[in-house]
Formats: C-alpha cells, structure tokens, sequence
C-alpha cells in the first residue's frame, strides 16, 4: 500500500532580538553611517548622537565627523540613566573612559572632544605649533584636576585619545595607546548637570568648538585596561 506522508508545516522563525546593551560601553559611536543628521549609538544604550552643523568624511577605513569650528557640535540630548549625572553637581564614585579619535585643524585654539558639560571633560588645547590634550574634571575636593599630555599632538593627523577614571580615584590620560600623564583626584569626581547633555566637539561653551575631525567615540562605564587602550590606538582609524 502507498504510504501517506503527512506535510507539516515549517515553524514560524523565532522573533529577531535586539543583542543586550554593552557591558563596558555606555556610548559607542563608530560613525558608520557615512551621513545623516544623528550618529547611532552602537552600544545598546539607544545615546544616539545629534549633530548640527556636522559633515561627514571618509577617514579611510571608516567615515569621520567633521567640525568646522565656529558652528559645528553634537550632543546626546536625553543621555540614558547610566550616563544621567543626577542632582545637580553630583558627585560620584565612578569608573570610566573617555576614548576618541582625533584631527585637529591647525588653526584651532581650544576644542572639545567628549565630556558632560564641563565636568569631565577630555579636550585640546593649542600650544606652539602643536596640542596638548587635557582631561578635566572637578572634585568633591573642591578642586579642578587636570591631566595633560606633552604638546606632541600634530594639526591634521589622527591622534589616539584616552582618559580613564579608576577606582582608587586615580585620573590617567593616554596619547597614542601611551600614558602621558596621571593625576590623584583625591575623591569622587563631579558630574557638571547645569547642561544635561553628553557633549560632542564643544567644550563646556560656545567659543571653545572643535576644529578638524573625530570619530571611534567611546565612554566606557569601567577604566580600561593599558592592553584594551593599546588596542584601540594600534587599530587605524
């Protein structure tokens, strides 16, 4: 006898997941988009960046952000809980790492590269012929610490910035995958809220605007590691 075979059919494919937010990246910017009027967020954290008066460039291996100076900025206007500084001048007990790449135009003075407000905040500053690259961030101290690198940063050509927060309160500034500088902040470190935004390109106001290109932003929620900065620096950008 002919045997029956009975036809199922195929089961329904599962619901497509959007993968977990990072465990190391709050904002993760790589600026693959290539254009556009918002740079997406690839850490899971949905800080998608906003820009105005930003074009967009091809880097080489990837595209880049460029800033004209005068009026160009970016900000992650509804940042997301972790990255929210809470009461006004909070101050915290945190970890963390500011990561950017960056080509500053020549005749750029003071820039901002990535920061909250004005309080931490990891920036350039014009000395000689050349850029210092400085992180800031104010203290329960009271004080205003700074670390700053040599003035061995050249005008258009891309520079590998890192700034980290430890644990033991220690604040270390990196150039190229090397460390250039490291500071004891003495206690937790304040987070500036008079503007609640994460800040692209512009440096606590108007007047201290970035000038040239930037991309591969990063702010870790831990200090990165010598090895994972090393690794960042080594990759071209």
């Amino acid at each position: 006898d002919e045997q029956v075979v009975e036809k199922r059919p195929a089961p329904a494919p599962a619901p497509s997941q959007e993968p977990p937010p990072s465990a190391d990246y709050l904002l993760d910017l790589a600026c693959r988009e290539g254009s556009g009027l918002s740079c997406s967020d690839a850490s899971g954290h949905t800080n998608d960046l906003k820009l105005h008066g930003v074009t967009w460039i091809n880097a080489g291996s990837r595209p880049a952000l460029r800033f004209d100076g005068s009026n160009s900025c970016a900000f992650v206007p509804l940042p997301s809980p972790e990255l929210q500084p809470g009461p006004s001048n909070a101050y915290k007990q945190v970890s963390l790492t500011l990561e950017a790449w960056v080509r500053p135009a020549a005749w750029m003075q003071t820039g901002g590269v990535l920061g909250y407000a004005n309080s931490p905040w990891l920036f350039l500053q014009r000395s000689g012929e050349k850029f210092q690259a400085i992180f800031a961030t104010g203290c329960q101290t009271g004080a205003y610490v700074s670390a700053v690198s040599k003035a061995d940063i050249a005008a258009g050509q891309w520079t590998h910035l890192t700034a980290t927060v430890s644990g033991d309160n220690m604040a270390r500034l990196y150039v190229s995958g090397k460390l250039a500088e490291e500071k004891n902040l003495g206690d937790r470190i304040r987070f500036a809220s008079w503007f609640p935004a994460i800040s692209v390109g512009i440096y606590a106001k108007v007047g201290n605007m970035f000038a040239g290109d930037l991309t591969g932003i990063r702010w870790w929620n831990r200090a990165a590691t010598e090895a994972e900065i090393a690794a960042s620096a080594a990759a071209a950008p």
